[in-house]
């Protein structure tokens, strides 16, 4: 019955050190351990071309200006000047 134990122990032993090994393995020196922290990316590592990189920074500046429009229109709409009474022409 006691090498039964033993083996137990030894198996548990080896698990916990591949899991501390494979652990450190995939953290790089340097690296940030806070969860909430996104990633760090550029155009390069995505494998983008420079035909690529303007294609997406022209459409994402296009669909900027498109939303601050909006969002100009809106509020000019909310806190613009109200027509008056007599400015406003009646048809007819």
């Amino acid at each position: 019955m006691n090498s039964h134990r033993t083996t137990i122990s030894q198996s548990c032993t080896s698990l916990r050190k591949y899991s501390d090994n494979h652990r450190d393995s995939r953290s790089k020196p340097g690296a940030s351990t806070n969860p909430g922290e996104l990633p760090k990316f550029s155009m390069r590592d995505l494998g983008a071309s420079p035909a690529v990189k303007f294609v997406v920074y022209t459409t994402v500046g296009i669909i900027a200006t498109l939303e601050t429009y909006a969002y100009g229109r809106w509020a000019w709409y909310k806190w613009g000047p109200k027509p008056d009474a007599d400015d406003q022409v009646e048809e007819g």
